[in-house]
């Protein structure tokens, strides 16, 4: 064998136990070591799989155990809760009932994301779990998840707080060890059934809402869906004891105070309680109603505390709220009237006629081409002997104050006579809108002074009755035709 041989035998030789190391190395020593710390960081979760990978599902891009069902257990008090996959939780012990959703996805994605800061006792003595407060167990969380292999559950019970640090004590399926972990999982998992209870027992959804018919001590009402409004999406009409349109905010508003209200308390029974003073029924477009009954806790004119009995689809529950809640519904049919001045569609008009005081007129109106540069409408003025292009955000200005602008109250006309009103004859200053085929969309009707209010005047609208306007924004309309007009720059 020549020399050169033996040393690429030799050198072959070197590089085959050179890779026999390395594959020690990785196989043996790294890819075990690194097996080891998945599996650490795997059963340092609350809630850790039978294997690490094992039972998640894609939500939304990321991983996330589906549980399906819940056993808290508090102070001696268990709630259970339970789901359908990709469903909704609710409570079926120890009663039926809507879950505070924020609070439960705050207890799972504990279970999921948390983990156990270290092992503070491998075996512990009786003694030892009764100082960490663990026998008995402070609280006891039981979770069921829905894994690829199958489903699985996890009981975990909490201790004491760790004084010295604030962390808690913790063990965990009935195993040995004593746990550490951090203080915000006992703020997340130790719930009473009231925490987990959905507590805004007067939330209805508006946009899902049909008709609202309320009966108070002092009033009564009935809201209708107007599908005959400007936008039958929104509008409402007022139908008990009059028929008018309603004004929109004014609803929306008032059921939006009702989510606000929360039950400070659940009640076991109405037997002992005054009689309502309101009752309310809201009906939904999917044919569904909800019923509610409100009243003091007492007789006793002091009480500052009331109750609320809700019956829909899943059955009634009654609650304690706070007093000011009573009064959320009494409301006096005419101020939920439709303060709006004139209602038309603003993209239908095509020609604004504006009458001034004096009897002269302009008008602004949409050309036929829009501007290149924005696909927005362009409009000229005519007036004053001359046409020429319009500023166009005022056109737009004026179309969106004309559409937006409230009254503060009705007048009633047989209390003012018409020559104080102003609002008729060829002096009356008017704004009225039409669409492509000439046809008047709205007039806005601006009178006199209303006496003894400065700067209030009488306005009439689309409605024949007249209304109180405040008219600091009045100046924000056009007097005269030049104010719309796009004029070169002087000099």
């Amino acid at each position: 064998m020549s020399q050169s041989t033996k040393l690429l035998a030799q050198l072959g030789a070197v590089l085959v136990v050179g890779a026999g190391l390395a594959g020690y190395a990785y196989f043996g020593v790294f890819k075990n070591d690194r097996a080891v710390e998945e599996k650490k960081a795997h059963d340092e979760h609350l809630f850790a799989t039978t294997k690490a990978g094992d039972a998640v599902v894609i939500d939304g891009g990321s991983l996330k155990t589906e549980f399906t069902k819940l056993s808290v257990t508090n102070q001696g008090e268990t709630t259970v809760l339970e789901r359908v996959p990709g469903g909704a939780w609710v409570i079926v012990s120890p009663m039926r009932a809507a879950v505070d959703a924020l609070v439960v996805d705050t207890l799972t994605s504990q279970l999921q994301q948390a983990k156990f800061k270290t092992t503070l006792e491998e075996n512990p003595t009786e003694q030892d779990l009764a100082k960490y407060g663990l026998s008995p167990p402070q609280f006891v969380v039981e979770a069921t998840a829905q894994l690829k292999s199958g489903t699985q559950s996890v009981r975990l019970e909490g201790g004491i707080e760790n004084t010295f640090d604030g962390t808690i004590y913790m063990r965990r399926n009935g195993e040995k060890p004593v746990y550490l972990a951090e203080g915000g999982v006992r703020w997340s998992l130790s719930k009473s059934t009231f925490d987990l209870r959905k507590k805004e027992v007067l939330a209805v959804d508006e946009a899902q809402l049909q008709s609202i018919e309320v009966v108070t001590a002092n009033n009564s009402y009935r809201l209708e869906r107007d599908s005959a409004g400007v936008d039958k999406e929104k509008s409402w009409k007022l139908t008990k004891p009059i028929q008018v349109p309603a004004d929109v905010t004014t609803v929306a508003a008032l059921v939006g105070m009702l989510k606000n209200e929360k039950a400070t308390a659940f009640l076991s029974s109405a037997t002992s309680l005054p009689r309502p003073t309101t009752t309310a029924t809201f009906n939904f477009t999917d044919g569904k109603t909800v019923k509610f009954e409100l009243g003091p806790l007492s007789a006793d004119a002091g009480v500052k505390a009331g109750y609320a009995r809700r019956e829909d689809e899943n059955g009634a529950l009654l609650a304690e709220i706070k007093s000011p809640a009573l009064t959320l519904l009494d409301r006096n049919p005419l101020d939920l009237r439709d303060r709006t001045i004139v209602s038309f569609k603003r993209e239908l008009v095509t020609k604004v006629l504006f009458h001034a005081a004096d009897g002269t007129e302009f008008t602004v109106e949409q050309d036929p081409a829009t501007d290149a540069g924005t696909g927005m409408p362009t409009w000229h003025v005519d007036g004053a002997g001359q046409s020429r292009p319009a500023k166009t955000f005022k056109v737009t200005a004026v179309l969106w104050l004309m559409s937006t602008i409230k009254g503060i109250q009705f007048v009633d006309e047989k209390a003012v006579p018409p020559a104080v009103l102003g609002l008729d004859g060829p002096k009356a200053r008017f704004i009225a809108m039409l669409d492509a085929s000439g046809k008047e969309l709205a007039r806005f009707t601006i009178g006199n002074e209303v006496p003894n209010k400065p700067a209030t005047y009488f306005v009439r609208g689309t409605r024949p009755q007249p209304i109180e306007v405040d008219g600091a924004r009045f100046t924000e309309l056009p007097s005269k035709a030049t104010d719309l007009m796009d004029l070169p720059d002087a000099g």
